[in-house]
């Protein structure tokens, strides 16, 4: 199965992708900050990771940085409403 990192600090928001992802069969966990996001990266691998740019302790940009140094998957940074993505489930 695919493990998934969600980086989204608007509660509502991340917990409708994750229950997205999960019903499609992925494995999902959430950050809602970038000090989180270190740490989970820190300690796990993921399949891909999909950062929100504006964050509440830094943006999606550091963490990119962050994430390619520890990691070769893929990563998904929003420049769109995630909302939006949700909503035409184009993400998956």
């Amino acid at each position: 199965m695919e493990k998934i990192m969600v980086v989204e600090d608007d509660l509502a928001l991340s917990a409708g992708l994750c229950f997205e992802l999960d019903s499609s069969g992925y494995l999902t966990v959430a950050a809602y900050n970038c000090q989180k996001a270190r740490q989970l990266l820190a300690g796990d691998h993921f399949d891909l990771a999909l950062l929100d740019v504006n964050l509440p302790d830094g943006n999606g940009f550091d963490l990119e940085m962050a994430y390619t140094k520890t990691s070769t998957s893929p990563l998904a940074i929003a420049r769109e409403q995630a909302s939006q993505l949700l909503s035409n489930h184009s993400m998956v």
